[in-house]
């Protein structure tokens, strides 16, 4: 009968459509799952440079301090070396002028 063709003809459509759905929902879960892949890996890769940057942040401040520890041994050597320069700079001074002081002493 007529409506009997037609329920079958709607059923088949509506076979159709799930079919049609149903292949679509595998493709966007498809899609999800190769978008939570790279998700997964950008955030393995952030973790990772995150510790590589906490590593080099603690490298450098490391080295901060070493370097700070060093011009604490450096600097009283350097003050030592910097008065003793600036003594030998005023005997040279002094010499100097005792040497000017002779010659203008000779040259007369």
């Amino acid at each position: 009968s007529p409506s009997e063709a037609s329920q079958t003809q709607e059923a088949h459509d509506d076979f159709y459509c799930l079919r049609v759905t149903v292949a679509y929902l595998n493709e966007v879960e498809s899609e999800l799952k190769t978008a939570q892949k790279e998700t997964w890996k950008s955030d393995l890769r952030f973790k990772s440079e995150a510790r590589q940057s906490m590593d080099l942040r603690e490298e450098l401040r490391s080295e901060a301090l070493e370097v700070e520890r060093l011009s604490k041994l450096v600097d009283p050597d350097v003050n030592f070396l910097m008065e003793e320069l600036r003594d030998a700079q005023v005997e040279t001074k002094k010499a100097e002028m005792r040497a000017a002081a002779a010659a203008r002493c000779w040259g007369r």
